[in-house]
């Protein structure tokens, strides 16, 4: 059993080396896709012994097309897909539940960390990058994922081997452009698919367009499709909030709270709203609940659902209150 590498760059000789440092304790081969490297990011790769392909990228592009002829070009019975602006923690432990999975074991969805451009821990999600190959293909421009093609149920299984994402200072804004383009062409070109239209209204959030996020979100949550629809209400809040529209940002979140009663998160977001409204016995309320519930696993973690975090919010309430009785 052989296990591929495989990634797609751009002038990445900043972040490269770091993410292929101990790729060979992983892999048995690293297959890279270059899409129109100014810098040394070619010469870097051939020097950790990758075969460097060449993806003619017209803008847009197509992060999807390119990541697949990468895959495409792979030998491996098993293909890991990384980003140079990611690190494998432990690859040789990756390595060992690749070789050590059944044979009806189809993919491995790893946990991923993002770290802010200060080394802080901002969120956490598991994601597919680690499958057989020829029974997953790439799709879409933006935020491509690999979609199963093979017969029957795909048999994926989560691993807690961490893929840290920590992007160099400054890169978001200069992407932001590129991407919406790439994102209204994967709606456009893949009607119904609530994928890309979900992650429109998701960049027009991260734009702070916060009008169109309402607007999107709307859209994807029209349309019929069984996916977890919290992500988009908990967004949907933040839209309506910067908006100045409080109200409407605690009804978007107790939808959240409705369907997912045993997230945290959405019970700590929804004292913060109160709070900022001046409601602090209902703020508090909410915090108490969050601070009972079991520290169950957040698909979108923060600082503050767990420990001083938390603790913070409940005593910024109580000291609220308090004064609020002296003053009366």
């Amino acid at each position: 059993m052989t296990i591929s590498l495989a990634m797609i760059v751009k002038n990445e000789s900043v972040c490269l080396p770091r993410a292929l440092a101990n790729w060979r304790e992983l892999a048995d081969e690293l297959i890279i896709v270059d899409t129109g490297s100014t810098d040394d990011t070619v010469a870097i790769a051939e020097r950790h012994g990758a075969a460097v392909l060449h993806y003619d990228w017209i803008q847009p592009g197509h992060k999807g097309a390119a990541r697949q002829m990468g895959i495409d070009a792979a030998g491996g019975e098993w293909v890991v897909v990384l980003d140079a602006d990611e690190i494998i923690t432990d690859p040789a432990g990756l390595r060992r539940a690749i070789l050590d999975a059944p044979p009806e074991r189809t993919g491995f969805c790893v946990l991923f960390e993002n770290y802010d451009d200060e080394g802080k821990l901002t969120l956490r999600w598991y994601q597919n990058r680690v499958f057989r190959r020829g029974l997953y293909r790439y799709r879409h421009r933006e935020h491509e994922m690999p979609c199963w093609c093979g017969d029957g149920e795909p048999a994926e299984f989560g691993v807690n081997i961490v893929f840290e994402h920590r992007a160099p200072a400054g890169r978001g804004p200069v992407k932001a452009g590129p991407m919406l383009d790439r994102l209204r062409l994967d709606v456009e070109e893949n009607p119904g698919d609530p994928h890309p239209v979900y992650f429109l209204h998701r960049q027009y959030l991260l734009m702070e367009d916060w009008k169109a996020g309402i607007e999107w979100g709307a859209r994807y949550l029209a349309l019929d499709h069984d996916r977890d629809l919290c992500e988009c209400y908990g967004n949907m809040a933040s839209c309506h909030y910067m908006l100045r529209d409080v109200q409407g940002a605690i009804r978007w979140l107790h939808n959240a709270a409705a369907e997912q009663p045993h997230r945290r998160i959405w019970w700590i977001r929804l004292a913060e709203m109160h709070m900022s409204a001046g409601q602090w016995n209902i703020g508090l309320a909410h915090l108490r609940l969050a601070s009972e519930l079991w520290p169950t696993f957040e698909w979108q973690w923060e600082p503050g659902t767990y420990g001083a975090g938390l603790q913070a919010l409940i005593d910024k309430c109580q000291r609220a209150l308090a004064e609020m009785h002296h003053t009366h």
